[in-house]
């Protein structure tokens, strides 16, 4: 991505100044990270080979993806024949970047939040969804990005398969040795691998927070889950699950 192609794009593409200085702060700010071809989760190769792998064996025509920031994950699908690609970005400095990175692709982004979002759209049971819009600062337990997808899916009655971006998985002394991955917070009472979105307000992403919802949704028994493996900690930047019906 081109810096000053970009930024030229910018100012002849809008025209409120304070809105135009944000979306430069935002890139300049991540610059290196906007830099390169895919993102920190793209990085994770047996996450990207994973849903990948549902797309083109699992006869899914959809992805969707809430939580788009800019645009680096979403990008590695492009090339998946009839795959249709959506996703949304309540940010709007990222949504403008990931706007211009998404020009020469078919992907149908929207700013706006991920519940309205889900709620216009049909979903199916063979949609595959990569949930990613739960950053930090909500103040109820309830009221979260996450829980509020959770309970869209839930209310259309549908079993796809899902996966759950930053996602704190508990360690367990039974579990390979301790390494510099398993991540630990002054105010959480478990250990857990990997870093997961974590905020003061109470709520922890982790399976206890999901499986009420994950059970009105599949089952009590009718699901399968499956985190990354353990034995190469350092290829996960952050940790995942993917629940999928029985």
């Amino acid at each position: 991505m081109n810096k000053e192609h970009f930024f030229k794009w910018l100012d002849d593409s809008y025209t409120d100044t304070n809105l135009i200085n944000e979306v430069k702060n935002k890139y300049n700010q991540n610059e290196e990270y906007i830099s390169i071809p895919t993102s920190s989760t793209g990085k994770d190769t047996e996450l990207l080979n994973s849903v990948r792998k549902d797309l083109m064996l699992g006869h899914s025509s959809r992805f969707i993806e809430t939580g788009t920031e800019f645009g680096g994950f979403i990008l590695q699908f492009t090339d998946i024949k009839g795959l249709e690609l959506l996703t949304c970005e309540l940010d709007e400095p990222s949504f403008i970047i990931s706007k211009y990175r998404f020009q020469n692709f078919d992907i149908k982004s929207y700013l706006k939040m991920s519940k309205p979002f889900l709620e216009g759209l049909q979903l199916k049971d063979s949609d595959v969804f990569f949930l990613d819009a739960h950053g930090g600062g909500y103040d109820e337990i309830n009221d979260n990005p996450l829980t509020h997808e959770l309970i869209e899916i839930e209310n259309q009655k549908i079993k796809p398969i899902i996966y759950i971006h930053d996602f704190g998985i508990e360690y367990k002394e039974t579990d390979p040795p301790i390494t510099s991955h398993l991540w630990e917070h002054e105010n959480l009472e478990k250990k857990y691998w990997y870093r997961f979105d974590f905020t003061g307000s109470g709520w922890k992403l982790d399976w206890d927070f999901i499986k009420d919802n994950i059970e009105r949704i599949y089952g009590k028994d009718g699901y399968d889950i499956t985190y990354p493996s353990f034995d190469e900690p350092e290829k996960h930047p952050v940790g995942w699950v993917k629940i999928s019906s029985k």
